[in-house]
């Protein structure tokens, strides 16, 4: 390889040739650190995300086990109680499975006010698979997971920080979680978080619904063995599958066991895609940058041509002149690098800020490795091949006659050398274009996401979440009475205007219930139709700022014995009552014991899913007294400028009811909806950068290439000028030889953005929009068109400009 030929005099030379041409030099680094400093910082976040793996000792030996259904589209599911205890005592690929149940537990203590901090309960054997030991006390045992035995709990570091002030005498102390009593018996070390960012962990003890096997709510993971493989654990996933399956026909059928690594078991799907999808995006731009540097260089190897020719007649050969071009593009190539590497540590800076507080795995760090050294290395040599051999080559063919003679004029180049230019800025038009296609469709999301609440007051809207403990909680009519009373209180609280506690907010979700209407012919329960389904109190459609249209909302003791009722919205009515009046009309939910439910009213098309803002889904509302569960969210509508004490008051009236209860997560609704669009705005911008500086780069190539066209012509222009061509004239010559690579470089860069628009319709980063959006495919298309058109007409009227003695005279 020349690389490793090359003497240091060649380097030498190399650098004291380029150091005679410092515009150049800059203009080239200057794009290539653009352009390999955000691939660079794109690759950093894909090794952190998809390549390294959890932060333990030989974490690559850390296998997560999930369940599929392929005959029902269903994956990654978890495994139920019983099938992770058939698996243990089968598997003979792992060293030893354990389990974790994850949820939320609400941790409260005499002192200060309680808080609610995710969890999990974990079987004892789990943390010896990490091998992190606690930093105080000791891990779980086999006695702690038995039933009776005393409750105890593990503390993460930022708990035992933030609310036990780093106590060092915490171990032993007892504590109420879930409104029971507790022993703390360890403290794990700083940033320990796992499985999947949890605060606190308690043992995991049986229960009649982990008994069941079609409950799969339970994470599996485990160590391989040494020396095996993740095709060894696949292999004896389908060979233990497919026992238990024989052995539990009915209960395991169409289930298949799926061993996965954490990264893609947390971060596959369409995280793994969206960030391949930057990473393709990146490559584009460095393609981009290459063909503006290999026009660059092009254009200076005609002023090297004499240079070359005098050094291939004193003997130096063809290999020689390459191996010596080629260090010089290394040397650019280098340099490009280090200026990279400080635009990829400020990208890198500005995405972890940006990434913050969304949620993303603990053990995802955003920072530099070997790994990513090794990237940015090979891409400088990559790149600079890449830019530097066209060029290098074209010098070594040089003709010594013709180049040696005194006076040569410039003739532009050879015709080879023009259409290789010429595809150049077409390839940079086209990629330019397809990065601009799917920048627009992100941005175009964006806009339209931050439109989800049009037609709703949401500034006037404050939330909260309170999740009833079992112990606490555990007959329904005590459920009942504490929402009764909390919605008292908070309608007491000044500023409320209404207040509501319903199982799912506007916008954002609610639950898939199945149901059957009466006098219609009976069904098979899989073939009852699907409809989204919210429970709610009285007074939730007054909180929402909407009325009823027909018939009445849900009121105070609807969804007791004989007011069993339910209220569905317009799509609902539209679509299996067309042409009729729904209320008094009855259907039943796949719910309890499945009373007939009277229709009391219609309610108005309220999104309960912003993907589906222009086609609004059938809903049903269910009074929360019928179906009165654990998970609860309190919804208020206030004065915007109380929204603050409100917010005060509304946790402190909930601890005056139960001083072990927490409101988790009281905000403003809109700073909830900013929250849930956060990767459209991170993700849309960062695509946007992409876009312009490849928009930019496209734009100064298509310039370069017609001034170098006009500069080398100017002679011919002279001549046809002389002849009679008008301006008119020379400036349409001028421009032609740039239209047709904006011509093809549009349409293959269309072609290309369609593709592009599949895919991310595929991630599900679109909102609002399709993959053929018509307004944003025109107006990138103009975008483009436009700042190439004004990148070919400053050239080419220079050119009609030209005064034809000073041309003729041109050499």
């Amino acid at each position: 390889m020349f690389v490793w030929e090359a003497k240091m005099s060649e380097i030498k030379l190399a650098i004291r040739k380029l150091s005679r041409e410092p515009g150049m030099v800059i203009a080239a680094v200057i794009a290539l650190g653009f352009g390999l400093g955000i691939n660079t910082a794109v690759f950093t976040l894909v090794n952190a995300v998809l390549i390294r793996g959890l932060p333990f000792p030989d974490s690559g030996r850390i296998v997560y086990m999930v369940t599929e259904r392929p005959d029902r589209n269903q994956s990654r599911s978890g495994l139920s109680l019983a099938e992770f205890r058939e698996y243990r005592e089968q598997t003979k690929v792992f060293d030893t499975l354990a389990a974790h149940w994850d949820g939320e537990f609400n941790v409260s203590d005499p002192q200060q006010p309680p808080e609610r901090y995710r969890g999990g309960r974990i079987t004892a054997n789990a943390f010896s698979i990490t091998s992190v030991r606690p930093m105080l006390g000791r891990e779980f045992t086999a006695s702690d997971e038995q039933p009776g035995a005393p409750r105890v709990v593990m503390l993460g570091h930022r708990v035992w920080q933030n609310r036990y002030g780093s106590d060092p005498d915490i171990v032993g102390k007892a504590v109420r979680i879930e409104g029971e009593q507790a022993t703390v018996v360890g403290v794990m070390p700083p940033g320990f978080r796992f499985p999947v960012g949890h605060d606190l962990w308690m043992p995991l003890r049986t229960n009649a619904d982990l008994e069941k096997r079609g409950n799969r709510w339970l994470g599996v993971f485990g160590r391989v063995e040494q020396g095996k493989a993740m095709a060894d654990a696949r292999a004896e996933a389908a060979v233990i599958g497919e026992r238990i399956r024989a052995a539990w026909p009915k209960e395991q059928e169409g289930v298949v066991f799926s061993p996965r690594t954490f990264n893609e078991q947390f971060n596959g799907g369409n995280i793994q895609a969206v960030f391949l999808l930057m990473l393709g995006a990146v490559a584009f731009v460095v393609l981009i940058v290459c063909a503006n540097v290999t026009n660059l260089l092009l254009a200076r190897s005609l002023s090297r041509t004499r240079e070359m020719a005098l050094r291939m007649a004193m003997g130096a050969s063809r290999w020689l002149i390459v191996r010596q071009l080629l260090v010089e593009s290394l040397v650019l190539g280098a340099l490009g690098g280090l200026a990279g590497l400080t635009v990829a540590w400020a990208g890198v800076r500005a995405f972890s800020a940006a990434v913050a507080d969304v949620g993303k795995p603990y053990w995802i760090d955003f920072s530099f490795d070997p790994v990513v050294f090794v990237w940015l290395a090979g891409l400088c040599i990559g790149s600079a091949i890449l830019f530097g051999l066209a060029p290098a080559l074209r010098l070594s063919r040089v003709d010594l006659n013709g180049s040696l003679k005194e006076g040569e004029r410039g003739s532009g180049g050879s015709r080879r050398a023009r259409w290789f230019t010429g595809a150049m800025v077409t390839a940079q038009l086209a990629l330019a274009l397809v990065l601009l296609v799917g920048s627009g469709l992100m941005v175009t999301s964006a806009m339209r996401a931050s439109d989800i609440g049009a037609g709703l007051d949401t500034g006037r809207w404050l939330s909260g979440r309170l999740n009833l403990p079992q112990v606490s909680y555990e007959k329904p009519e005590s459920r009942v009475r504490l929402l009764e009373q909390a919605l008292e209180r908070v309608r007491a609280i000044p500023g409320v205007e209404a207040a509501a506690v319903a199982s799912g907010l506007p916008l954002f979700g609610a639950s898939g219930w199945r149901f059957e209407i009466e006098g219609q012919t009976p069904v098979d329960d899989e073939k009852w139709p699907a409809v989204d389904g919210v429970t709610i109190s009285d007074g939730y459609f007054e909180t929402v700022g909407k009325k009823i249209l027909r018939g009445r909302e849900v009121a105070g003791l609807d969804g007791t014995p004989g007011r069993q009722v339910v209220v569905v919205n317009d799509a609902f009515a539209q679509r299996y009552f067309p042409n009729q009046d729904p209320v008094g009309r009855r259907i039943r939910l796949q719910l309890d014991d499945r009373p007939w439910l009277t229709i009391a009213g219609i309610a108005p098309n309220i999104r309960t899913d912003p993907r589906r803002n222009d086609r609004p889904e059938p809903a049903v509302y269910l009074p929360y007294r019928q179906s009165p569960g654990r998970f609860w969210t309190i919804f208020v509508r206030a004065d915007p400028s109380a929204l603050d004490s409100v917010a005060v008051t509304l946790r402190k009236e909930i601890q005056v009811l139960d001083p072990d209860l927490p409101v988790a997560n009281v905000k403003a609704f809109r700073e909830t909806l900013r929250e849930s669009n956060w990767a459209l705005r991170v993700f849309s911008t960062i695509f946007s950068i992409f876009a312009g500086f490849a928009l930019l780069l496209a734009a100064v190539g298509l310039y370069a290439v017609i001034s170098y066209f006009v500069n080398q012509r100017t002679r011919e222009i002279g001549i046809r000028m002389a002849m009679g061509a008008g301006t008119g004239a020379i400036l349409g010559w001028a421009l032609r030889h740039g239209l047709v690579p904006l011509g093809v470089g549009l349409a293959l860069g269309m072609a290309g953005g369609a593709g592009v628009g599949r895919l991310l319709e595929s991630t599900r980063l679109l909102l609002g929009t399709t993959s053929f959006d018509p307004v944003t495919l025109l107006g990138v298309a103009l975008l483009l068109g436009g700042t190439s058109l004004l990148a070919l007409w400053i050239p080419a009227r220079r050119a009609s400009r030209v005064d034809p003695l000073v041309a003729l005279r041109h050499e």
